[in-house]
Parts: C-alpha cells; sequence; structure tokens
C-alpha cells in the first residue's frame, strides 16, 4: 500500500496536476484571446490584463500571446478605424506591453512583432523597444517615440510626419525602402531626429525633410542617391 501511494504521489499525480495547468492556461488564453475581440473598451482592458499576466507565467507559449497582443492593435489602430479616439489608451497600453516583452526566445531567434500597416496619431511612445519589429505601411503623425529603438525592424513605407519625434532612436540596421504593396517610401516629414543614427540604417530608397537642424549629412555620404533631400518643402499640415 505504501508502494501505492509513492506511485501517486512522485509518478502520477505531478502528471495529471500538469495536464490540469496546462488546461487551465489555455482556457485563460482563450478567453483573453476572446475578451480582445470583444467591441468593449471595458472588456478588452481585462483581456489586456490577462495576457500580461500570460506573458508572465506561461513563457513558453509567448509568441501566440504576442500575436494576439498585435492583432488587436492593428485592428483598433487600423488606417480606416474611424473611433481611434475610443481605443487609443488601450493602444498605448498595449504597445507598451508588447514592446516590454523579450525580443529573442531561448534559442535567440527573434520574435515575431508584426505591426504593420498602422496609423498612430497624438501619441506619447517613448523608449519602446521596436527591434526586430515590422512596421512596414504604418504612419505617423504626431507621435513621441523619443529614444526608442528601430534596430533591425522594417520600415518599408513607413511615414513619419506633423511634428513626430524620433530624436535619440536608434536605427542601426532598419529597412527602409518602398513598400511592394503600396508603393509608398519610408518618409521622414516635419519629424524631429536630432542625435538619431540615421546614417546606420539599411537604406534603399527613403525621403528626409531636415526641420531641426539634423545633420543629414554622414547619411547622405553613406547612401548617396538613395536619400531623396526633401528639406526645402512645406512642412506638412
Amino acid at each position: 500500500m505504501i508502494f501505492v501511494d509513492s506511485i501517486f504521489e512522485n509518478i502520477v499525480l505531478p502528471v495529471i496536476s500538469k495536464e490540469v495547468q496546462a488546461y487551465r492556461i489555455q482556457k485563460k488564453f482563450e478567453s483573453a484571446r476572446d475578451l480582445l475581440s470583444a467591441q468593449s473598451a471595458i472588456q478588452c482592458k481585462k483581456g489586456l490584463s490577462l495576457i500580461r499576466r500570460l506573458c508572465h507565467d506561461n513563457p513558453v507559449n509567448l509568441q501566440e500571446h504576442i500575436d494576439v497582443i498585435c492583432r488587436f492593435i492593428r485592428e483598433k489602430a487600423a488606417p480606416q478605424q474611424t473611433s481611434f479616439g475610443t481605443w487609443q489608451d488601450l493602444i498605448r497600453s498595449s504597445l507598451v506591453l508588447v514592446c516590454s516583452l523579450p525580443r529573442y526566445d531561448q534559442n535567440n531567434w527573434s520574435y515575431n512583432l508584426d505591426l504593420s500597416n498602422l496609423h498612430l496619431e497624438n501619441l506619447v511612445l517613448q523608449r519602446l523597444n521596436l527591434e526586430n519589429a515590422i512596421l512596414c505601411d504604418s504612419s505617423f503623425h504626431k507621435v513621441d517615440f523619443a529614444r526608442s529603438s528601430f534596430k533591425n525592424s522594417d520600415l518599408g513605407g513607413c511615414s513619419f510626419e506633423a511634428s513626430s519625434s524620433l530624436e535619440w532612436c536608434d536605427f542601426d540596421g532598419a529597412l527602409m525602402n518602398c513598400s511592394p504593396l503600396t508603393h509608398n517610401v519610408t518618409s521622414f516629414y516635419d519629424t524631429w531626429l536630432w542625435g538619431c543614427n540615421l546614417d546606420k540604417a539599411k537604406i534603399d530608397v527613403c525621403r528626409v525633410q531636415v526641420v531641426d537642424g539634423f545633420d543629414l549629412k554622414p547619411a547622405l555620404e553613406r547612401h548617396g542617391g538613395r536619400i531623396e533631400d526633401v528639406s526645402t518643402r512645406p512642412k506638412a499640415a
């Protein structure tokens, strides 16, 4: 009898407990995903809180959690979204959350961070870690990204304008080119660039309007005719 009890406690019970825990985690994940798909901001806030705990408690499935957060952001910050203001605080909280998560898994592979085709405006998003993020075809109006990292990110077809700030941002290895989908070119119009290392980006083509005394010369010397200096054009409205 003692032998049977020992087997149950040391072998059977741990297996059952592990399966029960996995089931509970899966149900919480499904609940968080459903809440973030709701049309109610209150429900979505609950979903974001739940997915935040799962990111901490269940790091093995972190990519799944990242995908759910990014999908929520893409839906609520889509260019055709007419109720952006309603979701603005939750969009910011979601961006801060997903950018605070590890960028690499246990095998040193980068997690996929798909934040493409966004339209953000009037947001303060300083010190975000957007390393390796896919931001192609996104537009940013009056967004403060000061001291954020865009290292190795995909900025193809992105547009930064209307007094957005990229001061002291890291563009080391960031891809800047013409989007194959929209044919938009990576552009910086009426954007603060002071202190950023634009010369370290991987530029196929981009347009830059200097408005803050930023020294564009190092980038022009490195990338030659791949940068179009449009500083003499009127500022964007």
